[in-house]
């Protein structure tokens, strides 16, 4: 499947029917779609704009080749030290059953350093002459069970463009500069910075807390776990933003078996419901806060009761969503956890979302510090062991509540990085390869879409 057969299947069905609003959100007038069944999509986003070449690595052999240029070899002569061995580390016997030795067990371990792990192989991608980079096993797994697609060199554009006309067509602004490719993929509209956010403009369009789509439930349709984010935000919906992992409570209202509690939250929402007047600015802050509260009371209920995946292991049996150290990763410094409860917390929601009768859900999670213009050999390791351990382990809960083919996770990127090595890293470059977990992709068995990346000098 080609990349642009991909996008008109993912509009057409990765939301069960998004097809038509995607493609012409401005059609306010349009009928909202009647669902019956659950779906959701995640983002991830990877602040910083990641350096896919060396998470998935060309590894081809170029001698004899029709492809000279395009292998291992020459990949290499242009990255020096930040060149990632072809070196098949053998999936299938290094992550049998889906677990993995601890330290030294690990099939990227060297001598315990993070930057030697980093360049020592790749898991090869069938024949398709690339390989995810060592660190990522989980990933290569994932790819082999036909749960996760590459789509690949996938940049920002205006109109169609190639190395010939680049010079005399229309350019998305500010290229290779973060905030303004951030707000064009939050929008989805590469020359108008200005507009509301994709997402946001599709729940105004199906009519979110207008008793449309999810029936005007508290939890609307859009969820944040990585603070305010443009792509949620419509001109008539709002998103949720919430934290990762427990939930956060009005002091002194969230005993609901307390009277006085139950005073104090009736006093709050006579206060704050009351009429505005001709003051917009007033009405929306008591709207704001009567629905913070409003979601709070749903939340104090109803997570308690959300799958809280005991029993279930990582691939060092570690607790599904708990870190392993660095030691057991075979490292010398420690990943974040952020990103392990950002996807508990989607998996969660999900569950009751899809449990409360929602139809429609998308959730925002990140992760930062893929801008490696220096130290690129001790820092993007330990980011892309972070990843995959974080997407294996969001699949395996997905997976456990049956919702494998209806939770559709994707990352984005601000932008690639440049093939060429600085002496200690990379810098801005354009087109990025993204990634799909689990729903779409393995419904309709796909594995690549798009062409890598091509005349790298």
């Amino acid at each position: 499947m080609d990349r642009r057969s991909f996008l008109r299947a993912l509009l057409a069905s990765g939301m069960g029917g998004i097809g038509a609003p995607l493609l012409n959100l401005s059609n306010a007038n349009a009928a909202t779609p009647a669902f019956d069944d659950y779906k959701a999509l995640v983002c991830l986003y990877l602040f910083g704009g990641n350096d896919a070449f060396n998470m998935v690595v060309p590894i081809g052999d170029e001698s004899g080749s029709t492809a000279i240029g395009q292998g291992h070899q020459t990949y290499g002569d242009i990255r020096g030290n930040l060149t990632v061995a072809a070196d098949d580390l053998d999936l299938a016997t290094n992550f049998a059953g889906g677990l993995l030795g601890s330290g030294s067990g690990n099939p990227y371990y060297v001598d315990g350093t993070q930057q030697s792990a980093y360049v020592k192989g790749v898991y090869p991608l069938g024949t398709t002459g690339l390989g995810f980079n060592g660190v990522m096993p989980e990933l290569a797994q994932l790819y082999s069970d036909n749960r996760l697609a590459v789509i690949n060199n996938v940049g920002t554009l205006v109109e169609p463009t190639t190395k010939a006309n680049i010079g005399s067509i229309d350019r998305p602004p500010f290229l290779f500069a973060h905030n303004h490719q951030q707000r064009a993929l939050q929008t989805g509209w590469a020359d108008n910075l200005s507009a509301a956010g994709w997402a946001g403009r599709l729940a105004d369009l199906w009519g979110i807390g207008r008793g449309g789509v999810n029936n005007n439930h508290t939890l609307g349709m859009n969820i944040s776990y990585a603070g305010s984010n443009r792509m949620l935000i419509g001109d008539t919906s709002t998103p949720v933003n919430l934290n990762a992992g427990d939930i956060l409570t009005y002091a002194g209202m969230e005993d609901g078996s307390s009277s006085e509690d139950l005073q104090r939250k009736a006093l709050f929402r006579g206060m704050n419901g009351q009429n505005a007047g001709s003051d917009p600015l007033r009405g929306l802050y008591n709207n704001m806060l009567t629905g913070a509260l409003s979601m709070s009371d749903l939340l104090i209920t109803e997570w308690p009761n959300t799958p809280d995946f005991a029993g279930l292991t990582g691939p060092y049996g570690e607790a599904l969503f708990g870190r392993p150290d660095s030691t057991t990763l075979g490292f010398t410094a420690n990943i974040s956890s952020s990103l392990f409860y950002q996807l508990e917390s989607v998996a969660k929601m999900a569950s009751l979302g899809k449990r409360l009768g929602l139809n429609r859900q998308i959730f925002v999670v990140s992760m930062g510090g893929f801008d490696n213009h220096s130290v690129q050999l001790e820092r993007h390791p330990r980011l892309l062991r972070q990843l995959s351990l974080s997407l294996w382990k969001f699949q395996r809960a997905i997976d456990s509540l049956g919702m494998g083919n209806e939770v559709t996770l994707f990352t984005q990127s601000d932008f690639g990085r440049t093939m060429s090595n600085n002496g200690d890293g990379t810098d801005h470059a354009w087109g990025t390869d993204n990634l799909i977990v689990g729903g779409c992709g393995q419904q309709w068995g796909l594995r690549f879409a798009g062409r890598y990346a091509s005349g790298w000098r």
